[in-house]
């Protein structure tokens, strides 16, 4: 309420000329709306999460208290990109093409401050963190599996000299949804790790998880920018078809202190056999934007939209007709098909589909529709129809 009159004051101010500094304007009203005893927390609890936070280099009581600060949430929007060499629908001269996108939101949980993520996440406590960091000083680099030397040795001693009374963790992983379930494929947490005095990046963690939400991997980096090499270590989908494929990845500049500006994450895999300087056969750019208000994405809605996405791929890549069932992963895509759209397989409801679309919920009709028509280009989360196309763009990897 007192930031709702505030903003309503900005609007008289503006007309006057005064509200040219927007930033002190807000730093004024979070310090002094309050008692001075609390305006500290004042400012914390009732400042917009997401907006900029400035605090002298020398003021590690602010910067804490920004670090440090509960509830911040973000959009988070993977751009998952495909352009496969060795699709056995297609030909030897064209490469196997699909788009996709799943919009989810992520919560910037403080595990320091005892604040417990969800159950997916099974790296829960700064002690179990240490724990899972600290295996890259083991021999064969623990759970981590840096395929470059020289980045393992770093990894090592870095981690080996991290002072944990001197970091702060922050944990990104996905929060419940509104019935208290939780889906999270891709990313089951981000751990990004940040030195108390020096405000530098520390290092960060990424535990990865497959298709089904389930953690499988972890990455470790120590420094922007820099591309970190790795393998997959596991099969996240049906597709992956080796856990040897080179995988790379890199986490660009961002500032904690200045969530307006969204960060992003980019990773990079190949086939093990067409290995770099190829050109990767899957890249996903992961966006995170800091909001405030709304809740999590209905988690049935996004297992929905990723069994479509999986199910129209497997479909397209093997070149399958409804109603094979050579491989698991075919009878998963019938099973899928049966339940979107049973008059696929079932000629008795052929005569009621429009009506059985009718009555479905609006996610549900958009999915079933497209099957219906073939089109799912119409579906929000596809970024075009997955297809062979003219191998065009198969050289030596340049500029990435």
């Amino acid at each position: 309420e007192h930031y709702r009159v505030y903003e309503e004051a900005l609007l008289a101010l503006g007309a006057h000329g005064f509200a040219h500094n927007r930033s002190m304007l807000d730093d004024m009203f979070c310090a002094q709306f309050n008692h001075p005893e609390t305006r500290a927390v004042a400012r914390d609890k009732t400042c917009p999460a997401c907006r900029r936070k400035k605090c002298g280099g020398l003021d590690h009581k602010c910067y804490g208290r920004a670090m440090m600060k509960p509830g911040v949430e973000f959009d988070v929007l993977p751009w998952h990109q495909r352009h496969d060499h060795h699709a056995p629908s297609c030909g030897s001269n064209e490469d196997f093409k699909s788009e996709w996108q799943r919009k989810t939101r992520l919560r910037r949980y403080l595990l320091q401050s005892g604040e417990v993520p969800p159950p997916h996440v099974k790296v829960n406590t700064t002690a179990k963190y240490i724990e899972a960091v600290m295996s890259v000083l083991q021999p064969d680099g623990g759970e981590f599996k840096l395929t470059k030397e020289l980045q393992l040795k770093a990894a090592r001693a870095k981690i080996s000299n991290v002072n944990w009374n001197n970091v702060y963790i922050h944990a990104f992983a996905a929060p419940p949804d509104d019935w208290n379930i939780v889906y999270s494929p891709a990313f089951n947490c981000i751990f990004v790790v940040w030195e108390k005095y020096s405000q530098q990046l520390s290092h960060y963690m990424i535990v990865a998880a497959d298709a089904d939400g389930v953690a499988r991997t972890k990455y470790i980096g120590l420094a922007f920018d820099e591309i970190y090499e790795s393998i997959t270590g596991t099969l996240y989908t049906p597709l992956t078809l080796s856990a040897m494929n080179p995988l790379h990845y890199r986490l660009p500049p961002y500032d904690p202190l200045n969530l307006e500006m969204p960060w992003h994450f980019e990773i990079w895999v190949w086939r093990i056999r067409q290995p770099p300087p190829a050109l990767h056969y899957i890249k996903v750019d992961s966006v995170l934007t800091c909001v405030e208000g709304g809740s999590q994405i209905p988690s049935w809605e996004q297992v929905l939209a990723k069994e479509y996405y999986m199910s129209e791929i497997i479909t397209r890549f093997y070149g399958l007709s409804i109603g094979s069932t050579s491989t698991d992963s075919e009878i998963d895509v019938n099973l899928f098909h049966e339940a979107v759209s049973p008059w696929t397989t079932l000629p008795e409801c052929e005569a009621v589909s429009e009506e059985y679309v009718s009555v479905l919920h609006p996610t549900m009709v958009r999915m079933a529709q497209a099957y219906l028509e073939d089109t799912p280009t119409e579906l929000p989360w596809l970024g075009g129809k997955p297809s062979c196309e003219p191998d065009l763009l198969h050289h030596p990897l340049q500029g990435r």
